[in-house]
């Protein structure tokens, strides 16, 4: 009798726990076409600051799975290639982060904060571009 209660209670335990990781990656699928603005911060760094808007098109493993990648389209054309990574955070919230690189030396990788109300992912963070000596960081705002 002892066995078939363990069983049971095992049964239940690993259904309760696959339940949650099911709704786990659920929780943070984020993919899709978010409208944004950035602002870099001025600095020494940073000698020409630059604010514009941009289009963000996330792609994401299948299953809402952690990797993201997709595209940044600047308000002048210009497109970036991004990959990155996203993670549940606080409550309706995922953590994102990502890079793009450009030749011959530019890198700019960004983290941020995403959070779906009304069925709406909006958020922001912070990003950094670094091409030769100089460095701009910045922050940035989006939603779908």
């Amino acid at each position: 009798m002892g066995w078939i209660v363990f069983l049971a209670l095992t049964f239940v335990a690993v259904t309760i726990l696959s339940e949650q990781a099911f709704a786990q990656n659920i929780k943070c699928c984020i993919a899709g076409k978010y409208n944004g603005v950035h602002k870099d911060i001025a600095s020494k760094t940073c000698p020409k600051p630059d604010t514009g808007k941009f289009i963000m098109e996330i792609f994401q493993d299948q299953k809402c799975g952690s990797n993201i990648k997709g595209t940044v389209t600047s308000s002048d054309g210009t497109v970036n290639n991004f990959v990155g990574t996203v993670v549940a955070g606080k409550g309706e919230c995922c953590n994102i982060q990502g890079s793009w690189k450009k030749p011959p030396d530019e890198v700019t990788t960004f983290k941020g904060t995403l959070c779906k109300k009304d069925k709406i992912w909006s958020g922001k963070g912070t990003y950094t571009t670094k091409h030769g000596t100089t460095v701009c960081n910045g922050t940035w705002e989006m939603s779908q």
